[in-house]
Order: C-alpha cells, then structure tokens, then sequence
C-alpha cells in the first residue's frame, strides 16, 4: 500500500505554499499519524529523522497520491536526485506509521544531513512550533 502513500509533516501542511496546494490537489487526506523519530527546525522548513529506538515522534499526516505523475514534483521540491544520490539533504523513504485506524506505511521525505546545528522540536509538531515562534 506504500506506492500511494505519502507522510507529510512541515511544509507539505503550510497554507499558501504552492507545493501544498498543488499535493492537497492531487492527494485524498487519509488523517493525522505519527512515527518514532525527531524533528529538527533546518531554518524555514523541518527535518525528521526516523529511528524506531526514539521516544519522541514526528507528527503529520497521511495522505493518498492516485497520480504517479505527483511523486517527481514532490521530489523536486526535496531536491531528490532523479537517481538517488546520498549527497542529497533528504531521501524519500518507507516508514510504519502509526494511525488511529492502526499502521500504514508510508513514503516520508526523511533529513539526510548531520542535525546537531539544528533545533529539535520536542513536540514534534512543526506547524504548532512554526506558530508559536
């Protein structure tokens, strides 16, 4: 089921971005989820980190991609090599999320570069710290 599935959790979410309204477009939201992880402030975005040993989580939202077409805008819009290249600052991903209807796994944009410069947002939740600083 991951083929269509994707995880957002920063600016995917943010009204007025046209990559988010683009995907809110082309996508069906399936609901909120979360994964075992840590989510970084990189500067004007966010950057998560998937490790199953964490015992924080990284909060966002499912949503259902039906147009193959959707997946190398996204790409592009992580600056995703169009051949994987471990140089890039993030790497598309399959991870379990956990959801209220149980887990799923997803496609999630995951950080590739080193955090520890970067602000670890403890809640998880980018949009509520985004609008509280």
């Amino acid at each position: 089921m991951a083929k269509n599935l994707l995880f957002i959790y920063g600016t995917l979410l943010q009204t007025g971005n046209k990559y988010a309204e683009y995907l809110k477009e082309r996508s069906v939201r399936i609901g909120s989820g979360c994964f075992k992880g840590y989510l970084y402030d990189i500067g004007n975005y966010p950057g998560a980190v998937h490790d199953p040993a964490a015992e924080s989580v990284v909060c966002g939202t499912v949503v259902a991609i039906s147009d193959p077409e959707v997946w190398p805008v996204l790409d592009q819009y992580e600056m995703i090599s169009e051949i994987p290249d471990p140089s890039d600052e993030y790497v598309r991903k399959i991870v379990n999320i956990c959801t209220a209807t149980g887990d799923m796994e997803c496609w999630v944009y995951l950080y590739n570069w080193p955090v520890d410069k970067h602000v670890f947002i403890s809640d998880g939740d980018y949009l509520s710290y985004k609008a509280s600083n």
